[in-house]
């Protein structure tokens, strides 16, 4: 009975740990220590994959860093 139980708490941990695997990357800026997210559009997640890297590459020309 326990493990029925638990089966659907086991689901939604799945879904949240899907989550946090979105694409987001953090950057910070050593001068000021600004943090900021680049991430992909989630209204439109089929638009461009690769908008959160671009982000990222134009902030590191800005002199940023990857945490």
């Amino acid at each position: 009975m326990t493990r029925a139980f638990l089966k659907p708490f086991g689901l939604v941990a799945l879904f949240l740990l899907a989550g946090c695997a979105s694409g987001v990357i953090m950057m910070q800026d050593p001068k000021t220590g600004q943090v900021f997210q680049c991430q992909r559009n989630a209204v439109a997640p089929l638009a461009d994959y690769n908008a959160n890297e671009d982000c990222a590459r134009a902030l590191e020309r800005a002199g940023w860093k990857r945490l």
